[in-house]
């Protein structure tokens, strides 16, 4: 299990793979997304809170976005 996960790939994948992160994180883990557009924020949070993970942050730049999501403390 991992305290930090940190995936630079494009929107497809995070989604399709963010049950599988949520899994590989330690309670109160964290991942931080970034390789996709600031239009995909939305269905990436989505995807996560689906996977159990919450909203923590996000942020762009030239159109690229970053999301930060955290595990609960009881995983």
């Amino acid at each position: 299990k991992f305290d930090l996960i940190l995936a630079n790939i494009n929107r497809n994948i995070v989604i399709a793979d963010m049950q599988s992160y949520s899994n590989a994180l330690v309670p109160e883990g964290v991942i931080l997304l970034s390789g996709f557009y600031e239009k995909d924020v939305e269905m990436v949070v989505k995807a996560g809170e689906s996977a159990g993970l919450r909203f923590v942050s996000s942020d762009g730049r030239d159109d690229w976005a970053f999301v930060r999501l955290q595990k609960g403390k009881n995983g």
